[in-house]
């Protein structure tokens, strides 16, 4: 039975990500990017919003997406001169019951020791873990309890399906599958590309009645709870992708 969590991660500092938001790329030059960017790594999956020029690209390994961005961002494709932005994917955006497991494209894998004398070392935990895939960092949480970041999440998904509970000396160690970065470092994220977006959808031409740039605003951007002061386009995204499609399809 697949374990989930919902451990609250603290803050930590992510810059990157292995989502791409490429903008300003037409609809006939997207087979040719999606070529390109296949070159650099496996593709888990892209999606985007008809009529938009938009692009998201979810990569496994954080190294391909790293290397897209660094030498494609505003590079020819075609007719089109793309921007790239780290984003993050529609599976990672916070939700109430912020629950990760193996569908979200996580990295990170919770590494606890019960009954251990000593916490475990970085020397140990590569011995332990290392022979599933390179591991990107070893970050410590507590001193039995180690967060441990593979590039390639399916090198995590792999260990923890694996791993299970497994003896160690005189303990026991398990796996939790762990977001990459806290909840507070995604609505970030979430809210930078929620700006982009916003742009595009100011900077579109529009019907003589506004009513599409309106209705799609409307959609975008929707207040968030107390916590958080902008909310994200969670529904945009995730949820409305083709009542935003069929917006567009309408108002055309």
């Amino acid at each position: 039975m697949m374990k989930r969590s919902n451990f609250t991660m603290p803050q930590y500092d992510v810059s990157e990500t292995r989502t791409l938001l490429i903008t300003n790329i037409s609809e006939e030059d997207q087979p040719q990017l999606k070529e390109a960017l296949a070159e650099l790594g496996d593709i888990r999956e892209t999606y985007t919003i008809a009529g938009r020029n938009i692009l998201f690209v979810i990569f496994y390994d954080v190294r391909a997406a790293m290397q897209a961005k660094a030498s494609m961002n505003n590079k020819q494709i075609g007719q089109s001169t793309i921007k790239i932005n780290y984003t993050v994917s529609k599976y990672e955006i916070p939700k109430e019951n912020d629950i990760c497991d193996e569908t979200k494209n996580q990295g990170t894998l919770l590494l606890v020791s019960r009954d251990l004398q000593t916490p475990l070392t970085e020397k140990e935990i590569v011995a332990i873990l290392g022979s599933y895939g390179e591991i990107k960092e070893i970050r410590e949480y507590k001193a039995f309890q180690k967060f441990v970041e593979f590039y390639d999440t399916r090198c995590a998904v792999k260990a923890y399906n694996d791993f299970g509970e497994r003896a160690y000396k005189n303990g026991t160690l398990m796996l939790r599958y762990l977001w990459d970065m806290s909840k507070k470092k995604r609505w970030e994220f979430v809210k930078e590309t929620d700006d982009i977006l916003e742009g595009l959808i100011e900077s579109t031409p529009n019907n003589d009645s506004g009513e599409e740039v309106s209705k799609i605003r409307k959609i975008a951007v929707v207040p968030k709870d107390k916590h958080y002061i902008v909310k994200a386009f969670d529904d945009f995204i995730a949820d409305n992708i083709d009542t935003i499609s069929e917006m567009i399809e309408k108002n055309r």
